[in-house]
């Protein structure tokens, strides 16, 4: 009795292995390709999960151009202010008029006056709208909610225009005297403004990504709501 459930044990195994056998004959390639989408999802998907939760973007909009050290000793700011946060400097460039007269202004060497070089200008003023235009769709987007804008900036696209939670002044941050090299970016931008916004979508979702944003900015300029 024992030596017949044996061999029937035998013969079912043997039939599984040769089902497996033909299976891995007829569909080997199908298989190593699911096996290799699931361990990519695998690794991947938690990954971008944790960027999506942890990221926070900081946008830097005005006429003032930033030197590499500049750009760099800012970025140094905007991490040590909570080094658990994956932070991204953006720019967004916007001249007003006198800044692009000022930069396309010339000193004639045989007469010693300034000029303006009246190509040039026209050239500044079509590629500034176009800036402009980039600005204005981009806030649609609510894609960013810290900023550190020029007066002008701030006058013209978000001062009564979107929701500006808080609203800071970059000279006065407590944070940048820490790091020399970013004290000639906020001289030479001290009344540009460090703002905190919401988009309709996230004030409607009252979502938690906002409240992280908030937490974040509080950090960077030493405020604490209501303030």
């Amino acid at each position: 009795m024992e030596e017949k459930q044996n061999a029937h044990e035998v013969a079912e195994q043997s039939k599984f292995l040769r089902w497996l056998d033909n299976f891995w004959f007829h569909y080997k390639w199908q298989t190593i390709a699911v096996l290799l989408v699931v361990i990519l999802l695998a690794v991947t998907l938690p990954q971008c999960g944790k960027k999506r939760g942890d990221g926070i973007m900081v946008t830097f909009s005005g006429g003032y151009v930033m030197s590499n050290d500049e750009q760099t000793g800012l970025e140094n700011v905007l991490r040590a202010t909570d080094e658990n946060v994956r932070i991204t400097l953006g720019e967004k460039p916007v001249q007003t008029e006198e800044e692009i007269i000022a930069n396309n202004t010339y000193t004639d060497p045989k007469t010693g006056e300034d000029k303006v070089d009246l190509i040039g200008k026209n050239a500044a003023k079509a590629s500034n709208q176009n800036n402009i235009r980039t600005l204005q769709n981009y806030i649609m987007t609510g894609d960013c909610g810290i900023w550190i804008v020029s007066p002008y900036v701030y006058e013209n696209w978000f001062d009564g225009k979107i929701q500006v939670v808080e609203n800071r002044r970059l000279g006065d941050l407590p944070i940048f005297e820490a790091y020399g090299v970013t004290q000639f970016l906020s001289k030479n931008c001290g009344d540009y403004r460090v703002i905190l916004t919401r988009s309709v979508m996230g004030e409607m979702s009252r979502d938690k990504s906002f409240e992280a944003v908030r937490a974040y900015y509080e950090k960077l300029t030493g405020a604490t709501a209501g303030d």
